[in-house]
């Protein structure tokens, strides 16, 4: 299993976890039932492409986190795929909130002034 194709898996994974949609109705039953199947199709395909991307980065990357201190900012869902694909390659990453990282910074600007 490669690094894209494991995190491509996970992605997907959590891409249609938690989505579930509500119960058919019962005059419309089988169109509702294909939306459905083709939304979570669509979900798993975004989830491998995401997967995918994040792991061909970070290969490309290794050279320069491997062995690094790593933090990771932003989203959380995206911040905590990074953190899965580079914890399947031994690496552990500090994730944080850009909204934190942000307000830090601006609030650091704002005192030197």
């Amino acid at each position: 299993v490669t690094q894209a194709s494991a995190v491509g898996d996970a992605a997907a994974e959590r891409a249609s976890a938690g989505t579930a949609t509500a119960p058919a109705e019962k005059d419309n039953g089988n169109a509702s039932a294909a939306r459905q199947t083709a939304s979570s199709a669509q979900r798993s395909a975004r989830g491998q492409l995401s997967g995918a991307l994040i792991g061909a980065e970070l290969a490309a990357a290794k050279p320069y986190w491997l062995g690094q201190n790593i933090a990771l900012i932003g989203d959380s869902r995206l911040t905590e795929l990074y953190s899965l694909a580079l914890k399947q390659q031994g690496a552990i990453a500090e994730r944080c909130s850009a909204k934190a990282v942000i307000s830090a910074g601006l609030t650091a600007a704002y005192h030197t002034l």
